[in-house]
């Protein structure tokens, strides 16, 4: 049997190029129910320039939004540390010395010969001076000092300091975060597997060994986890002898029949309770989680125990029942996405689009389609269309870089011949702005672009700035002396960095969430 990838998914996937297809009325009730529970989010655009650190350069970004940064002027390095979030700046003659993301520390020496260590959280605040180095946790990611005060960063990135005195529960775990109706998950594997339960306001609950939970009788080297409501699921698989008559399926795909037991259970996180589930399906993959279902890529144990060699998509409930019966509507169902607002299905040879309950579109010429958000979708070919399958654009061989932006916008960089005063052809190269609702366009004479980060010259002489995710104008009209642009992205936050007209670096900060 062949291993299986443990995928946590953090939330319904918002990645809208897959399909699923459904038919009749019937099946326009049951997509209404996909959208139950998914997460129909907006990202807000914040651009900061970063001002206090023109003419450093930038040395890294941590997933907290938090920059290093250093500059030389006379053979003198001067060294900073610069948070996107809160927008502050803090900078010394020597090195800041990242412990992990949002928690930095500088080591000054005094005049007595020992050296001070000042320590720095999320929003560049200086959180403490000690003559002995904390102690570091990775696996709880807290902070120790000699004095027993405790740093620790919350979901959010935000720093708190607790002291001895305190009431202290740590707010975070470093790993990644398995959303419930009204928990928090983190997963940690440092001498073991371990789930860290946490309230929506980030108190730690408890703190539960993963074996245990799974009343795990073997090791478990291949486990899937997956949610909905307020549970965890947990499932494995172990091979036994050949001749064992406790098993629950048999794999031939080898060409070798190999029995297994397959083990499922269900974790009560609110009552902490554990319980064994029957469940006829091995999960290959967790594609995605709501609070009301799970998205599975499964194998059916069929007839005489033995496990299909077809891999499908199933919706299931927290009681591990079809939720939407994918492969009664759509034989052959391989993807699904939603949106929020849009549920698209298909099965590789056709696209159904479904939104308000009912069905709006059936692209069967179409295998590969996607939602590029403000009702508008496109094929893999670069051909887009609205919910009555109408095309309103297409693009050709000579448009490049494309990119659609949440409300429409079409970006794309397209080289012409353009006819002088003289009548002499010079070909120059323009940045297309299409309105793919209205058909509006402009154009601007193309300049650089990096990612989905878009330089182009004003009628002025200027340059401006366009984020083409969320288009978004991040700056216009100014005066650089180069096309360079950098983009460094981590987690929602993004540097972009140009040179200005006297030769010095400058930053832009694009945050999106």
């Amino acid at each position: 049997m062949k291993k299986r990838v443990v995928m946590i998914a953090l939330c319904v996937l918002t990645v809208l190029a897959l399909a699923i297809g459904l038919t009749g009325c019937k099946a326009s009730k049951q997509t209404a129910k996909l959208l139950e529970g998914t997460d129909d989010r907006n990202p807000v655009t914040v651009v900061d320039y970063a001002q206090a650190i023109n003419g450093y350069n930038v040395n890294s970004i941590d997933g907290t939004g938090v920059l290093s940064v250093s500059k030389v002027n006379s053979g003198l390095v001067t060294y900073g540390l610069y948070a996107t979030k809160s927008q502050t700046f803090v900078s010394g003659n020597t090195p800041y010395i990242k412990v992990a993301d949002g928690i930095y520390y500088g080591s000054v020496a005094g005049t007595d010969g020992k050296t001070t260590y000042n320590y720095y959280g999320s929003k560049a605040e200086l959180i403490a001076s000690v003559k002995t180095p904390a102690r570091y946790n990775g696996e709880t990611g807290e902070l120790l000092f000699d004095d027993g005060k405790v740093y620790a960063l919350d979901a959010d990135g935000n720093g708190v300091t607790y002291s001895v005195n305190a009431d202290y529960q740590p707010l975070t775990h470093r790993g990644a975060f398995l959303e419930l109706e009204d928990y928090d998950i983190a997963f940690g594997s440092a001498g073991g597997a371990y789930l860290y339960v946490y309230d929506k306001e980030g108190g730690l609950i408890r703190i539960v060994d993963v074996a245990a939970m799974a009343e795990a009788e073997v090791g478990m080297d291949d486990f899937t986890m997956w949610s909905v409501k307020n549970y965890l699921y947990i499932q494995y698989a172990y091979r036994v002898h050949q001749e064992s008559n406790k098993y629950d399926f048999i794999d031939a795909s080898s060409g070798v029949e190999s029995r297994y037991r397959l083990v499922t259970k269900r974790y009560d996180v609110k009552k902490d309770k554990v319980k064994g589930m029957n469940f006829d399906y091995l999960v290959d993959r967790v594609q995605a989680i709501s609070t009301e279902y799970a998205t599975l890529e499964v194998q059916k144990i069929g007839s005489k125990k033995y496990l299909g060699a077809q891999v499908f998509l199933q919706t299931f409930n927290e009681k591990l029942k079809v939720y939407v019966d994918l492969q009664e509507l759509l034989p052959g169902a391989q993807f699904l996405a939603v949106d929020g607002s849009y549920v698209l299905v298909g099965n590789g040879a056709e696209t159904k689009v479904y939104g308000d309950k009912k069905e709006l579109s059936n692209f069967i010429e179409n295998s590969y389609i996607s939602y590029v958000g403000n009702g508008l979708f496109a094929s893999d070919n670069g051909v887009y269309f609205n919910e009555k399958k109408e095309v309103v654009f297409r693009l050709t061989s000579e448009m490049t870089n494309a990119r659609v932006s949440d409300n429409g916008i079409l970006y794309y960089r397209k080289t012409e011949e353009v006819t002088q005063p003289d009548t002499s052809v010079v070909r120059e190269t323009y940045l297309y702005a299409r309105n793919l609702r209205t058909g509006a366009e402009s154009k601007e004479k193309f300049a650089a672009v990096n990612g989905g980060y878009y330089l182009s010259v004003t009628a002025s002489g200027g340059y401006k700035l366009t984020d083409g995710t969320s288009d978004t104008v991040i700056f216009s009209d100014v005066n650089l002396s180069s096309t360079a642009m950098v983009a460094e992205t981590s987690g929602d936050v993004t540097v972009l960095t140009v040179t200005g007209a006297d030769g010095a670096e400058m930053h832009y900060i694009v945050s999106r969430g």
